[in-house]
């Protein structure tokens, strides 16, 4: 049946771009968005709508990306289907994190985890629950980065981050576990702590999955960590108050 087509080219799309072969990914997502607008499914539409956003996303194109998120956000609340409706806002939260607004992510992911909770939906939708904390750590990581605020970062960023890698792994989720656990790597790395374990960690999940994009990732964050303490042994270089330039605005991806 064509429903079931779409499905499967849905699920091969995303998992396209969860290999980090993003050119092939937006053209299958939108060769679904234009046959479901033929056969009149909003629903896989909208699915192939936010997956587009994802897959800009990774491209570095946000604000398409939030375009894209917000159409399927509105056909998702036509649908009354609250869960798409907050992997829409999910997506588009992750567009304002790239485009450089933290706070702005920070208030739509309190919001959906708001509405996720007295509904349970964190025990009924483990990968989106994971996504939608790991990513609220992460944006407050930034915040409390940038307003040095230490005491924040490790009491509520790694009770999040803890909850977001329980989710994936109860789950079994791999690319939600790199996410988290990627994401809990970059914050540590915010506050100048020294994440030596979870590196291993994450390359380590890398390998066993298969994930290209987060290898490749981490090994370039784990580089430039290695440069920075090489750096401050030699004296030659102090790093925090410097205007460094931020691998994260590029590496917050999801």
């Amino acid at each position: 049946g064509g429903r079931q087509d779409l499905a499967v080219a849905l699920f091969v799309a995303d998992d396209l771009k969860d290999r980090g072969d993003i050119r092939a990914s937006l053209a299958v997502f939108s060769a679904i968005e234009n046959a479901a607008s033929l056969a009149g499914d909003l629903r896989a539409k909208a699915a192939a709508l936010v997956g587009k956003a994802r897959a800009q996303l990774r491209s570095n194109a946000a604000a398409a990306a939030a375009r894209s998120a917000e159409a399927a956000r509105k056909m998702y609340a036509d649908l009354g289907d609250a869960a798409g409706e907050i992997g829409c806002v999910v997506a588009i939260a992750h567009a304002q994190d790239v485009l450089g607004d933290p706070a702005a992510a920070r208030s739509v992911l309190e919001e959906c985890r708001a509405k996720m909770r007295p509904e349970s939906l964190f025990d009924k939708l483990p990968v989106l629950g994971s996504e939608v904390l790991a990513r609220l750590a992460w944006a407050t990581a930034q915040i409390s980065a940038k307003n040095r605020d230490a005491a924040a970062f490790s009491i509520s960023v790694g009770a999040l981050f803890d909850e977001a890698e329980e989710l994936a792994a109860r789950a079994h989720h791999t690319h939600r576990l790199i996410d988290a656990k990627s994401k809990r790597l970059q914050a540590m790395l915010r506050f100048r702590e020294n994440p030596t374990n979870l590196f291993a960690q994450v390359l380590t999940l890398c390998r066993e999955n298969d994930n290209a994009y987060f290898m490749g990732f981490t090994l370039l964050q784990q580089a430039q960590h290695q440069l920075l303490l090489l750096a401050e042994q030699n004296g030659g270089l102090t790093v925090g108050d410097s205007k460094e330039a931020d691998p994260l605005k590029k590496g917050s991806k999801g």
